[in-house]
């Protein structure tokens, strides 16, 4: 009976934490130590563009009347040829919307096995306060304030991603 127990445990275990480093861009599920060619290849009906340092940004391509848009999905980096990181991008398309948005990514990452979370705020270097980052086990999910940009506004930013420092 304990070493059922036991067994049961550690099988417990093993799913949780192989659970704990997967995550999706735009329905594709990645998996932290994956081969970087078999993750561009699943993200293929993507706009995937390698923009150096073996990273790779994912961006969903439409074209409309008025040109083409490119909404950001995610991003992706590897080392030696494995996945070390993968990040997930919300769309927000009113400021106003970006507390609900914030709160759905993390019942994704409750549902993802993330928990003990805790919240930092985050400053840039001139001092002003840029928004907050929260950590919940192997995820964080960070909240980008609304800000200007020389005379354009930049909505606010919610996105979840695996930790830089990964190892496996």
């Amino acid at each position: 009976m304990k070493l059922a127990l036991l067994a049961g445990f550690l099988l417990f275990g093993v799913l949780h934490q192989a659970r704990a480093e997967t995550l999706a861009i735009g329905g594709i599920e990645l998996r932290l130590g994956q081969k970087i060619e078999e993750a561009l290849t699943s993200l293929s009906f993507y706009d995937v563009r390698h923009i150096g340092d073996d990273s790779w940004l994912v961006n969903e391509k439409i074209e409309t009347p008025d040109g083409t848009l490119f909404i950001p999905l995610g991003s992706i980096r590897a080392k030696s040829n494995l996945v070390i990181f993968i990040g997930k991008e919300f769309k927000v398309r009113h400021n106003e919307d970006s507390g609900e948005i914030y709160a759905h990514a993390l019942k994704e990452t409750h549902l993802l096995g993330g928990k003990n979370c805790s919240t930092h705020e985050q400053w840039l270097a001139n001092g002003s306060f840029s928004g907050f980052k929260t950590e919940c086990g192997n995820y964080e999910v960070t909240y980008t304030m609304p800000s200007w940009f020389g005379k354009r506004s930049v909505w606010a930013g919610v996105s979840i991603s695996t930790p830089a420092n990964f190892r496996f």
